[in-house]
């Protein structure tokens, strides 16, 4: 369930239900609500009306081949990070990879995490806008003086990581899991 609250007396504006488990919101400057889910974002309008709904298998699957080895199943893609709102695009860090069956649970393995823009009107992916070293843990800024993208990362995937030995061998030829690296990137936009 998402909640708006006015934030002036903290009354409930409007609730909307999805069915996913909301991770990350964002309000655009128009005021509609952008929320990235565990593998799918929604928008909603200022009242509450759930405008689109999307998810990343379509991009995943033109990133990343089908998996082959046993126990993997994909391709996925899930947004890792706080999307920015610019003046005509959502940007938001998604993670690529699979998800890999372990004790009856499915645990993504991200084989890549790249910057991704999405329209807000419709949700489609625009393009795919550039590799990330690592998830995005924390906010990903947009500097307005210099159009740079700064994006914090944590090593979240450190509770993965010791898979990659038993996951490695099995993903298609010549991927491996991302590795956690942690800190702080830059980007800068292109042309």
């Amino acid at each position: 369930m998402l909640y708006a609250v006015n934030n002036t007396t903290g009354t409930r504006a409007w609730t909307a239900s999805t069915d996913s488990n909301p991770q990350s919101v964002t309000v655009g400057p128009d005021g509609t609500v952008y929320v990235a889910g565990p593998a799918d974002m929604f928008a909603f309008s200022q009242s509450g009306t759930q405008l689109w709904h999307t998810t990343f298998a379509t991009t995943a699957a033109a990133l990343l081949p089908a998996p082959t080895g046993p126990g993997l199943a994909g391709p996925i893609g899930q947004p890792s990070g706080p999307m920015t709102v610019t003046n005509n695009t959502l940007v938001e860090p998604i993670s690529f990879g699979y998800t890999y069956s372990v004790a009856g649970q499915q645990v993504p393995i991200t084989i890549m995490t790249k910057l991704v823009a999405i329209s807000p009107s419709t949700g489609a992916v625009l393009r795919v806008l550039g590799p990330e070293i690592d998830t995005a843990d924390a906010n990903t800024v947009l500097d307005p003086r210099t159009g740079m993208i700064l994006a914090t990362h944590a090593p979240f995937e450190t509770a993965v990581a010791g898979l990659a030995s038993t996951v490695n061998p099995i993903l298609p030829a010549g991927l491996s899991m991302q590795q956690p690296v942690g800190g702080l990137e830059g980007l800068a936009p292109a042309g």
